[in-house]
Parts: C-alpha cells; structure tokens; sequence
C-alpha cells in the first residue's frame, strides 16, 4: 500500500505557530467593530454569539429601522356634520288665462346632520327667489328648520323641531283677485317638543307645539296697501297618540288633538274674532312592510268652536290617507289624502269649510344618468252643506338628467286649473329649464 510522505519538522512547526497566532486574533476578530466574519474565507459565527451591526451595547435590544416599520392605520375622519348644498337656476315662461311672462329663480339650498349613538340632529335652509319679465321680485319660499331627537333610553324617546318659512304666493296664478299687484309676505314659525315611549307591544307619544303666522299689507291696484291683521294669529296645542301593534306589520292606533288660536284683530267691516278651539279625535291602522309598503288610514270626527257665541260652531268627518311604496331603488311612489277645519275668512268673502287635498307622486329611475317624475293634486272646500265654492287641479311631469357628478339638468311642465267663486275657472301652463350644481 502507497504511502504519503507527512509533513517535515519545519512545516510542522510552522502549522503550530499559524493556529496560535489565529487563536490569539479570533477573539478581536469577533467584535462588533470588524466586519462581518462570513465575508472571511474560513471563519464561521461561533455558536450562540449575535452578530449585527445595529447591536450598541451587550444586552440591548436592537433599534428598529424607521423606514422598515409601518405605522398603525389611522381611522377615517369623522366630520361632526355631514353637509350638503346646493344651487339651482330655473328659466320659466307662463302662459294661460292671465296670459304670457318669463321668470328667472334662484333657489340655493343647505343641510347639516348629525347622527349619534344616543341622538340625531338636522339643520336645512334652503331658498326660491324669482323675478318675472314685469320686474316683479318676488320671495317663493324661505324655509328655516332644525329638529332633533335623543334617547333617554331604549325605550323612551325624546324630539323636538323648530322651523321659520316666509312665502308669498304669485298674483298672476290662477284664481287670483284682478285687484291684487302684490300679494303679502307670509311668515310662519313653530316650535314643537315631544316625547314617546314603548310599553311592550303599546306606545305613547305626546307632542306639544307653539306657531305664529304674520303677514304684510296687500298692495292693491293705485298702489293701495291693505292691512292684514285679521289673518295675523297664535296658536297653542297638544296631540296625543296610542298605538298599539297587532301583529310585526300591522299597528292601530288612536289620536286626539286640542288647539287654540288667538288672532290680532277682527276681519274688516266686522267686530267679531275668529278666536277659538279645534278639537279632533281619529283611529286607524298604520302598516310598515319592511319599508317598502307603509300605509296609514284614519277616520274621526273634528270640530270648530269659537269663542263668540254669535258665530255657529261646525262639525265634520275628518279622513287621512298616507300610502308609499318603494319596491326598489328605481321606483317610488307615494299619495296622500288629507281633511282639516278651515275658519272663515270674511276679508276674502269665504266662510268656514271643511277642506280636503289629494295628492300623488312618482319616481322611476330610467337610467344612472335620467330620471322621470310625475305628480297631480286636487284641493277643494266644502263650506258646511253648501256647495264646493272653491277648487284647484295640477298636474305635472318633469325629467331629471345627470351631467356629471357634481351637476344635474331637469325639464318640467306644469298645468294648473282653479276656480274660486264668482269668478271662472283658470288655467295656466308652466314651462321649466333648470340647472343644479350640487357637492
């Protein structure tokens, strides 16, 4: 068998002096101010020992990098109202029985909401200001309101609602007196608190509200102004609801209400007040299935009693009608009927009435982009056993087209027809381009 030589005296010793000398350097080559030992061709990281660069001191955990750690995720900002606006300009033309006028409007509109644990809050403002093609300026619609709720606990609720409207209707509309160049500016206020509470399968709700309605002169045909004071009012009332649920869907429930009112003067030409007390008392059924088919139907009896015994009290049924259905996102559909005791008003010749509206409105979503809309109404007043003396009929359609996100265009027409005795039934049509920049 082949032998290999071994290594010389020389080499041997030569080995011995190379391994001392590596002993004596390992240890300084294993400190943190060396590079690291895999980058030297036969060292190997002895066992147990951490080798790293971000180590400062013996027992000290490393620093981590700034950039190799995230931050936590922040929570989305949640704003304390939630606002919304917009603002419309409307072209119109007029045409009908007391013939032909443009108009321009303007009609800004803002809210705020507020949606909580325990409460809710809403605040809108919203305008109509229009001039016609007879310089004619004219305040639509102000409308000033907050209404708010909060919730004691789970079962008892507390709301109230504030609000402030000025209007003024248009002395070229239909059944309008001949005699009239500029109708009064109309304001209303009403303060309104309640409180609701469930018994189990029975609820109680009591709402208590305080109005004002005040108006400015007419201004009549020779520039003569005509004062209102006898259409000035105040008025002081309480409802009182119980409900009661028959089954998931269906509710009955029972209501009565007392009112009173104080007006300013007496009507012109007559010493007696129209002050007194309106008292109704309804029942009906109430139906809510999962909110896309709610329906509420009342009948009772209402009465009118005035406080000077010279005028005759007055009586009536009284009949409301409240139906929605909203099947989907693209179609909804909504009517109403509705009956209340109206006093006299012996400055416009009318007396006191039993009036009655109906109304009905629908949407249908044709495209993401266009919308159709459609509505129609009639009103009517039945004073005592006479006749109807007065009534009125609209009906209108309109098309609402999406621009972009921000910007909305809408067509509409209208067609209004009254009459109001003794003078005969007008009619007007109603022609609309308008423009809505929204958030």
């Amino acid at each position: 068998m082949p032998t290999f030589p071994g290594p010389s005296s020389n080499q041997h010793n030569r080995t011995i002096r190379t391994l001392g000398v590596l002993g004596l350097l390992m240890p300084f080559m294993a400190t943190p101010g060396n590079a690291d030992p895999q980058t030297i061709p036969g060292l190997a990281t002895p066992p147990g020992v951490i080798v790293t660069p971000a180590r400062l001191l013996p027992e000290t955990i490393p620093l981590p990098d700034a950039h190799s750690v995230s931050p936590p995720p922040m929570e989305p900002y949640q704003p304390f109202f939630e606002i919304d606006w917009s603002v419309a300009l409307i072209a119109s033309r007029t045409g009908g029985s007391r013939g032909s006028r443009y108009a321009t409007t303007l009609a800004p509109q803002f809210s705020a909401t507020r949606a909580g644990l325990r409460s809710g809050f809403v605040f809108e403002a919203q305008a109509r200001l229009g001039v016609n093609s007879d310089q004619l300026t004219r305040v639509e619609e102000v409308l000033l309101s907050a209404n708010g709720n909060y919730a004691l606990d789970s079962v008892t609720r507390l709301n109230g609602a504030a609000g402030i409207t000025l209007s003024q209707d248009d002395p070229n509309a239909p059944g309008s007196s001949d005699q009239i160049i500029q109708t009064p500016l109309e304001g209303n206020a009403q303060v309104q608190l309640g409180i609701a509470r469930q018994f189990g399968r029975f609820a109680l709700a009591f709402d208590a509200d305080l109005s004002r309605r005040q108006q400015t002169d007419t201004i009549l045909v020779g520039n003569i102004a005509e004062q209102n004071p006898d259409r000035n009012v105040t008025g002081l009332g309480g409802t009182l609801r119980g409900e009661f649920e028959l089954t998931p869907v269906l509710t009955g429930f029972v209501e009565g209400s007392v009112a009173r009112d104080w007006y300013d003067a007496p009507p012109a030409g007559t010493n007696i007040k129209q002050d007194g007390w309106d008292l109704t008392m309804t029942t009906g059924l109430a139906a809510n299935w999962r909110d896309v088919f709610q329906l509420e139907a009342s009948v009772g009896q209402g009465e009118r009693r005035f406080e000077n015994a010279s005028i005759g009290n007055f009586s009536s049924l009284l009949y409301g009608l409240d139906f929605a259905y909203t099947p989907n996102n693209a179609l909804a559909f909504d009517a109403q009927l509705s009956t209340a005791l109206n006093p006299a008003d012996p400055s416009s010749g009318s007396q006191a009435s039993t009036d009655y509206t109906i109304t009905a409105a629908a949407g249908y979503q044709l495209a993401p982009w266009v919308g159709l809309r459609g509505s129609l109404g009639q009103a009517w007043s039945v004073p005592g056993t006479d006749p109807v003396q007065s009534w009125s009929f609209y009906a209108g359609t309109g098309l609402d087209f999406a621009l972009n996100k921000n910007a909305d265009l809408s067509l509409d027409y209208l067609y209004t027809r009254t009459r109001a005795l003794p003078r005969n039934p007008q009619d007007s049509h109603l022609l609309s381009l308008g423009l809505t920049w929204s958030k």
